[in-house]
């Protein structure tokens, strides 16, 4: 048996609290922390505890990923940062995105398609966003082996006449609409492409 001691103790959220011990701070519901008698400066069964938090933080994160991503599609990225926002062992977080992954409840190339369906960006946009919200690289890698090869000129041709078509000063025009493209990660000649097209 290897013993240990509590250093504090918080009221974590409702029905759970985070105890600090000298090896860390752990998330253990409060029922088991009165039932393990664990209170600042009384030795505990590492182990046992440690056993406990791994059973009852698993089937608590397991309920909430399955309430979190009723809301909406979600990356792995994203369910793991709030797995690891709401204080789970780093095991715990992994099992439960790999459970969540073994039974279809995320799939990033899924979200990346969703993500990419609705919004007007280039390939390095497309690959910036997905990255910032957690998408795994090879769902980003297969999202683009999907994607035409080149951006839809015509279609960004057409934004960029309605946009910036009206503007009588046609550099200003032009240093707008060039701005706008780069900033959703056009590359270079294709905003060339589109301005000589639109402007």
């Amino acid at each position: 048996m290897i013993t240990d001691e509590a250093v504090s103790l918080q009221d974590h959220r409702r029905g759970w609290a985070m105890v600090t011990f000298t090896f860390g701070p752990l998330l253990l519901p409060v029922e088991i922390v009165a039932k393990l008698n664990i209170r600042p400066g009384t030795p505990v069964d590492a182990h046992a505890v440690l056993g406990e938090a791994m059973v009852h933080q698993t089937a608590d994160a397991r309920r909430y990923t399955n309430r979190y991503l009723a809301l909406s599609e979600r990356s792995s990225g994203q369910l793991r940062r709030k797995l690891q926002d709401r204080g789970y062992l780093p095991k715990v977080v992994n099992q439960t995105v790999a459970w969540a992954k073994e039974y279809g409840l995320i799939d990033d190339l899924r979200y990346a398609r969703a993500f990419a369906s609705g919004r007007m960006l280039g390939r390095q946009g497309l690959i910036a966003q997905l990255r910032h919200r957690g998408v795994d690289d090879s769902a980003v890698s297969a999202l683009l082996s999907e994607l035409p090869e080149g951006d839809s000129i015509d279609s960004l041709v057409s934004i960029v006449r309605k946009k910036y078509g009206s503007i009588s000063d046609s550099r200003a025009a032009r240093r707008r609409a060039a701005g706008w493209l780069s900033r959703r990660g056009y590359s270079s000649g294709i905003v060339a492409r589109v301005l000589e097209k639109a402007l």
